[in-house]
C-alpha cells in the first residue's frame, strides 16, 4: 500500500483520501464562513467566540482554509489551464467532485467576504 501511495505521490496524483479531506474541510469551512459573513453583515462583528474560544478558533481556521483553497484554485488557473485536482486524469478519472465544488463556493466565498467588507466600509 505505501509503494502506492508513494508512486502516486512522485506523479503528483492526489491520494483519493487526502481529496476527500480536503473537500470536507473545504466545504466546511465554507460554511462557518458564510455564517461569519452574515453575522459581519448583520451586526458589524463576527461569530461569538464560545467556549474558551473555541467558536472564534474555528471562524479563523475558516476562513485561513478557504482563502487558501481559493488561492490554490487561482495558482491552478493561472499556472495550468485547470483547476485543483480530483483524481488522475490519467486514470481515465475525471476531475470534478466535492473538491471542486469546494474550490468554487470558495472562490465565491472570497467574493462575498470582499462584498461585505465593502459594505462595511460605506456605513461607516
Amino acid at each position: 500500500r505505501s509503494r502506492r501511495l508513494a508512486a502516486a505521490a512522485d506523479d503528483g496524483e492526489l491520494a483519493p483520501r487526502s481529496v476527500a479531506a480536503a473537500a470536507a474541510a473545504g466545504l466546511g469551512s465554507n460554511a462557518v464562513m458564510w455564517a461569519s459573513l452574515y453575522s459581519v453583515a448583520t451586526t458589524g462583528g463576527g461569530l461569538p467566540a464560545g467556549p474558551f474560544g473555541v467558536v472564534g478558533l474555528v471562524e479563523g481556521v475558516s476562513y485561513l482554509l478557504v482563502v487558501g483553497l481559493a488561492g490554490a484554485a487561482l495558482y491552478g488557473k493561472v499556472s495550468t489551464g485547470s483547476g485543483l485536482p480530483f483524481l488522475s486524469e490519467a486514470r481515465g478519472e475525471r476531475p470534478g467532485g466535492l473538491l471542486g465544488a469546494a474550490e468554487g463556493l470558495s472562490c465565491l466565498s472570497v467574493a462575498a467576504g470582499a462584498a461585505v467588507l465593502l459594505l462595511l466600509s460605506t456605513r461607516c
